[in-house]
């Protein structure tokens, strides 16, 4: 059976009984592309248009198909005298990138951005002195590049540096350390317009003013907190107490609360009902153990600890690709069911093996057309055929590799005997071609070994009966 290769990247599968002594070349070749999936690498970009190919269109058996586009960190370089258009080939390839636009101007128009596109769907712009992290979908002619962080979703944003936002920011806590200085003079006309909005509330530790007014310190409707800050109706909005950082409340019930060192826990609850109770969510951080562990319904569910070792109390579902950096710890009872278990008997191809049950190949009929017998060798070792005309043992139609061998059996015609000629492909011992048995329903089997593409060596048992 003929090599085949993965879709995205062109990695080899060598076919079974393919590339005898051969498999440590193409193994190495894969692991060339497999560190270039793990890597980074500068591509100097020129002019307006450039080709990123991931996987070569017809990879080569035994050959080493490496591209540019098969690394994941990539950062385009070369002056530039306008945008340049990249596009990713084939459009079959499903791959992400960490693209990095570090291009120049070459002279005075720039800088330029970098357009990422690789079928009919949606592009992505990369601009000058940026980077992106997208994905292709290799859609084929339809496909879209994506941004990958388009819809970021993360529990805690840390910067050193500044954010500068051109949308808008919705997020559930944000904590600055410096000054946030906002310099929209947008004025507020309702509980939805102005420079600062929210749902849910304000917490400050020092002076809140508003406007030229102020209400800190008002008296708490909400237990145990120190400070509140009272909203327009009387009802109690922001509380901060002992144990509570901050807590969002209406005059009955907690919404989100942050609790610190509350028996050597911090946490963070969330759609609490009534003070202190936790019928909801929460996240908890035990500082004793530096662990991390996700609650619903006052059940711990998911724990991470120090270790880094994820500890699940119930089933994990996981609906896309998932990849595990170290041990994955199962259930004995998956064993042997939905996991398949260690099997110190499984072959291995690359050393020698003693093999105690029967092993063959498939025997693949050929026909003949037009006087001709079409062959692939890549497709099968043993081949039979039946005479119907005379005919010629055509040339592979295939790249013939060193070191196959199989046989073609040979049935005459039941009533009219035909003839057998032979491509220019094939040798013979002496240089005398194989006659075949001339007799009605004779059978004959025909020994093939590749010596190399283009030169097949044949030898024959004729009339066997």
């Amino acid at each position: 059976m003929a090599s085949s290769y993965t879709t995205s990247f062109g990695i080899e599968k060598i076919g079974s009984g393919e590339q005898s002594g051969a498999w440590g070349d193409t193994t190495n070749h894969n692991i060339d592309i497999l560190d270039r999936i793990a890597s980074y690498k500068a591509v100097a970009l020129s002019g307006t248009t450039h080709t990123l190919t991931v996987r070569e269109a017809s990879p080569g058996s035994g050959t080493e198909n490496l591209q540019d586009g098969m690394y994941r960190v990539i950062k385009f370089t070369g002056a530039l005298g306008g945008n340049n258009t990249v596009t990713v080939a084939p459009n079959t390839t499903a791959a992400f990138f960490i693209i990095i636009n570090a291009t120049t101007d070459s002279g005075s128009g720039g800088p330029y951005s970098v357009i990422l596109t690789q079928g009919s769907g949606a592009n992505i712009t990369v601009t000058n002195g940026k980077s992106a992290v997208v994905y292709m979908d290799g859609a084929g002619g339809g496909a879209a590049v994506i941004n990958a962080l388009s819809d970021l979703e993360i529990a805690t944003l840390t910067t050193s540096g500044g954010i500068t936002v051109s949308g808008t920011l919705t997020a559930s806590d944000i904590t600055v350390s410096g000054i946030a200085s906002i310099d929209d003079t947008t004025d507020t006309t309702s509980g939805t317009t102005g420079s600062i909005h929210t749902d849910g509330g304000l917490g400050v530790a020092k002076a809140l003013h508003v406007g030229t007014t102020a209400a800190i310190g008002a008296t708490p409707s909400y237990p145990a907190e120190v400070l509140t800050l009272i909203g327009p109706d009387g009802e109690n909005v922001i509380g901060m107490g002992a144990d509570t950082i901050l807590a969002l409340s209406n005059a009955a019930n907690c919404i989100l609360a942050l609790h610190a060192e509350q028996s050597s826990k911090s946490a963070i609850y969330f759609g609490q009902t009534g003070a202190g109770g936790n019928t909801y969510g929460r996240l908890e951080f035990d500082n004793t153990a530096n662990d991390m562990s996700f609650w619903t319904a006052n059940t711990e569910r998911v724990t991470i600890s120090s270790a880094g070792v994820t500890t699940f109390a119930g089933n994990v579902s996981i609906a896309g690709s998932a990849t595990v950096e170290g041990n994955t710890i199962l259930d004995t009872a998956d064993i042997g069911a939905s996991v398949q278990a260690y099997d110190a008997d499984t072959a291995k191809l690359d050393v020698d093996q003693v093999w105690p049950g029967a092993q063959r190949t498939t025997v693949t009929a050929l026909t003949s057309s037009s006087n001709s017998i079409a062959i692939t060798l890549g497709s099968s070792n043993d081949f039979s055929h039946t005479f119907t005309e005379n005919t010629t043992l055509a040339n592979p139609s295939d790249t013939a590799v060193a070191g196959q061998k199989g046989t073609i059996y040979f049935t005459q015609h039941a009533s009219s005997p035909k003839t057998l000629a032979y491509g220019s492909e094939y040798d013979f011992a002496g240089g005398t071609a194989i006659t075949v048995t001339a007799a009605n329903s004779a059978r004959d089997s025909i020994d093939y070994v590749v010596r190399a593409d283009g030169f097949i060596e044949l030898s024959g048992l004729l009339n066997l009966s």
